[in-house]
């Protein structure tokens, strides 16, 4: 992700942020200490059901996956702020995304919450993305359906 003369990269295994300046030379590195979080086969098949994946396909991919989360699964830096959307077991299938918040030189600011209005559903978070005090979204309904979405958000001012 790159940012004012700056590119964020990541470990999600580590909860580890990187910042280098655009030759590659890492300036700076903030994270969090966490332990990740196990997972069992019946959460995976569950979760992979829930998504629509065919049974027959998800008896065959669930024995190869691990059992532990990784930590985050998208960065973005909004008005130098670091927003890290978090993996929280499968709380996304609640229509839920915790996001932790960092200041421009990594200090860890406070964990934020998106939740959806109550009956909608993404599908997937990773299409999420925060833009101009929107956020957009890809939605699905029961019937596999998508369509995309924002909802109006407050961002926290940049000190």
């Amino acid at each position: 992700l790159f940012r004012s003369g700056r590119l964020y990269f990541a470990r999600n295994d580590r909860y580890e942020i990187f910042v280098s300046d655009l030759d590659g030379k890492i300036l700076d590195s903030f994270g969090l200490p966490k332990e990740r979080i196990a997972v069992t086969e019946d959460d995976l098949k569950r979760h992979m059901l829930g998504a629509g994946i065919p049974a027959d396909r998800v008896d065959k991919i669930v024995p190869n996956l691990p059992r532990t989360l990784t930590f985050f699964h998208r960065i973005q830096v909004i008005d130098g702020l670091v927003y890290v959307f978090t993996v929280d077991a499968f709380e996304s299938a609640i229509g839920t995304q915790h996001v932790d918040i960092f200041s421009p030189d990594g200090t860890y600011l406070y964990r934020g919450k998106i939740v959806l209005p109550e009956g909608d559903r993404c599908k997937n978070f990773d299409s999420m993305v925060l833009s101009n005090g929107f956020l957009h979204a890809v939605l699905a309904d029961e019937d596999g359906g998508r369509r995309v979405t924002k909802y109006k958000v407050s961002m926290p001012p940049r000190k």
